[in-house]
């Protein structure tokens, strides 16, 4: 059980209103306990100064207990009621269910509620003395602001815890010096060894896989140089452009030259060509004159 008188104010635990919050003001002063405050003698009605009138309000407190019981029930505790006040029992479980959350174990809430709200400074007033009938219309809608104000705490909690664990899992080194420090603290000597030679094996292990992984990028980084000192050595890219459009150019020179003998060569055809047409017409009418002189004479 850890006792309440053991923690000291965090102001960082308080957690940042709903939305529904910056639709109204709080109506007394918002001022925190001075830690000279917190150890003098104080009536029973605890807190920093706020009322919890804003709570009254039929639709803010609609939408608290809305919240609250979203969160209760992905504990899979008991929900309160939406329109009427629970059971003076059920807000007495429920604040221990929460206080529990925040690692609170309260055996007798009427003794202890009071230093533990004080000791997380709670927003709001609370007189312990309105447990008796925490449900009456008069005392529920305070009770709906701590319970509420204790829901956004645990989630900022959980929150944190989550964000924590992740971190010191993801951290090797975090968690050997952290299990060591335990089992030293325990006094357990052989556990102490067991995780240093276990943590030793694993850093010579990532030793080999970083120092592999180091060879492969040596390899590759030889490798690349390589081709940039050939790149470098050898012609570049304009270059070896300008020397495939001279070849090019050349071969299209040869063609143009093939082409004009091949057209010198169809002139020379054609002409012998006509001579011939000449001939043979000349012969056939050499004939036809020679067909009619016989046959005249």
């Amino acid at each position: 059980m850890r006792g309440a008188s053991h923690r000291r104010p965090t102001n960082s635990f308080n957690p940042q209103p709903t939305p529904d919050h910056h639709r109204h003001q709080y109506a007394t002063n918002t001022s925190r306990d001075s830690d000279a405050s917190f150890a003098s003698s104080r009536p029973s009605s605890i807190g920093v100064g706020r009322t919890a009138d804003l709570y009254t309000d039929k639709a803010h407190q609609a939408s608290a207990i809305r919240a609250i019981n979203a969160y209760l029930s992905s504990h899979s505790f008991k929900l309160l009621p939406p329109n009427s006040a629970p059971s003076g029992k059920d807000i007495t479980e429920t604040l221990k269910y929460l206080l529990n959350q925040l690692d609170y174990e309260s055996t007798k809430l009427e003794d202890d509620l009071a230093s533990i709200l004080k000791s997380l400074n709670c927003p709001f007033k609370f007189n312990k003395s309105t447990l008796r009938a925490p449900n009456t219309p008069h005392n529920w809608p305070s009770y709906v602001a701590i319970i509420h104000w204790l829901v956004q705490l645990a989630m900022y909690r959980e929150d944190l815890v989550a964000k924590t664990g992740s971190l010191a899992e993801n951290n090797s080194m975090f968690m050997y010096a952290l299990d060591s420090y335990l089992s030293y603290i325990r006094g357990n000597d052989d556990s102490v060894l067991e995780l240093d030679n276990e943590f030793m094996g694993k850093l010579g292990k990532e030793r080999e896989s970083v120092l592999e992984n180091v060879r492969v990028l040596e390899a590759s980084c030889k490798e690349i140089e390589a081709k940039a000192e050939a790149l470098r050595a050898g012609p570049t890219e304009r270059e070896r452009l300008e020397k495939e459009r001279s070849v090019l150019e050349e071969d299209v020179k040869k063609f143009h030259a093939m082409i004009g003998e091949f057209s010198q060569g169809i002139e020379v055809l054609e002409k012998g060509l006509e001579e011939k047409k000449k001939e043979m017409e000349t012969k056939v009418e050499e004939k036809k004159e020679n067909s009619m002189w016989r046959m005249m004479s």
